[in-house]
């Protein structure tokens, strides 16, 4: 992750800072993208926001450019956890900017304070532009058109201040992005594939190292360390041969097998569903009830900072756990596709093996418990349940990709809520629908999720 250098002064500004035909919806969102992604082509459902001159009043850079953000997510490669760190990077470096010039709450990171009269929403768009393209270099041509965009609603704004603006928010991201170049996260991490473990402990299917190891050794946003809420994960089952454990695996046993199952339609489109990109489920439902509820710019910018680093610092804490947790044959950390055909050997009078049990959905490799996914939709959900409650009207859309493909036949559609507990549930019934957690693990993980979303609203971001 580098950032390319940038022209100083006036040539910061877009050709098109000028008067030029920015026009469209600003809060209406057309679900018309493609992303040619391979051989596919892809619709994705979040369209690029563009603003006219008349609601340059109204303009909210932090939703404009979450929006595009969402899009570069799926037109793009990272895993799951690599674009929460993403997401919380970004939405860190527009808080820090726009904060920075009306120094409303406690920063995040960068405690210096912006030159005066400088343009709080030039900055946030600059540090928004610079983020993302260190993260997404080869989708520059989508992120320089929002910045003209964006940048395109200030022409009739001071222009010396806008440029204060831009170069205020181009300060902050590099400074930001310095910071998390130094997390940990691109150090190479011991290897751990748990090969040789004893009965209940993980052990990689594909006898390679754990998957997202690094993210074990990767400093939080918020969080004293990663191990900081380590001892909250309760023990799961005192043993195999108990009858928690029992119940867990003979749901999945019944729910989450390719074949067989007593799964609806309904729940096999969960398992997908929810099987891709935690931040674009919460980022899309905090935008919708946002622009519902007319919150000011700095609180959405707030608001997607504390929601965005919630589920990162959640997820390093869970994979740091994983890694512990899995070295230890006191906890049982295998995974379903494990325990399921070698349950002759748990003990348990109440299990049965069954050979060549396959999940729908193919099992990650790293340890079954903590579980990555559950986690996010414990501190996703938990963040924006404080500040909006719970009962909201919003939908989200389906994010597949190269990376986390849709069902083969098809068919998964944007899912309606008026609850965010209600995707939240559905968030963790899909682990166990497609065949890759037992649910004593999900549950588990989602309540510390929830603990470490509580420890962030408290300590980060702070009114002043």
């Amino acid at each position: 992750m580098t950032v390319a250098n940038e022209p100083s002064n006036l040539s910061l500004l877009p050709t098109s800072f000028s008067e030029s035909s920015l026009s469209g919806s600003m809060t209406k969102r057309r679900f018309i993208h493609s992303l040619s992604l391979g051989a596919a082509c892809l619709l994705s459902p979040y369209g690029l926001r563009a603003t006219s001159a008349q609601a340059s009043s109204q303009a909210d850079e932090t939703l404009a450019w979450n929006e595009v953000m969402l899009q570069a997510i799926v037109a793009g490669t990272l895993g799951n956890p690599q674009a929460q760190r993403m997401a919380a990077t970004m939405n860190t470096a527009m808080f820090d900017a726009g904060n920075g010039v009306t120094r409303k709450y406690t920063p995040i990171f960068v405690t210096e304070t912006a030159p005066p009269d400088t343009h709080a929403r030039a900055a946030i768009v600059q540090a928004a532009y610079v983020t993302l393209k260190a993260f997404y270099p080869a989708q520059l041509t989508l992120f320089d058109k929002q910045r003209a965009a964006s940048l395109g609603e200030l022409r009739r704004d001071n222009l010396a201040k806008v440029k204060r603006g831009i170069e205020w928010g181009e300060k902050v991201a590099s400074q930001v992005l310095a910071w998390r170049e130094k997390d940990g996260f691109n150090d190479k991490e011991p290897p751990f594939d748990g090969v040789g473990a004893a009965i209940g402990q993980w052990e990689s299917a594909t006898r390679t190292t754990m998957a997202g190891g690094n993210l074990a050794f990767t400093t939080p946003f918020v969080l004293t360390s990663n191990t900081q809420f380590q001892n909250a994960f309760p023990r799961l089952w005192a043993t195999l041969e108990s009858a928690a454990y029992a119940e867990s695996f003979n749901e999945v046993v019944a729910m989450g097998a390719k074949t067989g199952s007593r799964r609806t339609l309904d729940q096999t489109h969960i398992a997908y569903f929810f099987n891709g990109y935690s931040t674009t489920d919460y980022v899309e439902a905090a935008i919708a009830i946002a622009e519902q509820r007319q919150t000011s710019s700095l609180e959405t910018s707030r608001i997607l900072a504390l929601l965005t680093i919630a589920m990162h610092d959640t997820t390093v804490t869970v994979f740091g756990a994983k890694r512990a947790l899995a070295q230890d044959p006191a906890n049982v950390t295998w995974r379903p596709i494990f325990a399921i055909p070698k349950a002759e050997l748990d003990g348990n009078p109440n299990t049965a093996a069954i050979a060549n049990w396959t999940p729908l959905i193919t099992t990650p490799n790293h340890p079954e418990y903590p579980a990555s996914h559950p986690g996010s939709h414990g501190s996703g959900a938990r963040v924006l349940q404080q500040i909006f409650g719970d009962a909201n009207t919003f939908d989200v859309h389906p994010a597949f990709n190269s990376v986390f493909p849709g069902p083969p036949e098809g068919g998964v559609k944007s899912r309606h809520y008026t609850r965010i507990s209600d995707m939240a549930r559905d968030g963790v019934d899909a682990r166990t629908f497609g065949g890759m957690h037992f649910r004593g693990s999900s549950a588990a993980t989602a309540a510390v999720g929830a603990q470490i979303a509580d420890y962030i609203l408290a300590n980060a971001a702070r009114p002043i």
